[in-house]
């Protein structure tokens, strides 16, 4: 998932929104669910978040996960402080 070209559209100000709105919202919620079950397959690298699937089934619980009306992604914009803070995946 790479949200880089969606980023580089916007103005700055606009952009860094963005950007905290999506690794807060999206990132962590991914992080949070998959860190004890899969960690070793994703790793964030500045905007670019690589799901890496070895095993099929693995690939197939993701993504049904994923697209699950039950995974609920937060729709309100993070705060400053959370954003200043987040870390995941092992992140480089």
């Amino acid at each position: 998932m790479n949200f880089a070209a969606a980023f580089d559209d916007a103005n700055r100000g606009r952009q860094k929104a963005m950007e905290g709105l999506v690794r807060e919202n999206v990132f962590r919620t991914v992080s949070d669910a998959w860190k004890d079950r899969a960690s070793v397959m994703m790793s964030l690298k500045g905007r670019e978040l690589t799901v890496t699937f070895s095993d099929p089934a693995k690939r197939d619980e993701f993504f049904n996960w994923l697209e699950s009306r039950k995974t609920k992604f937060p729709d309100a914009p993070p705060s400053v402080d959370s954003m200043e803070q987040l870390e995941l995946f092992g992140e480089q």
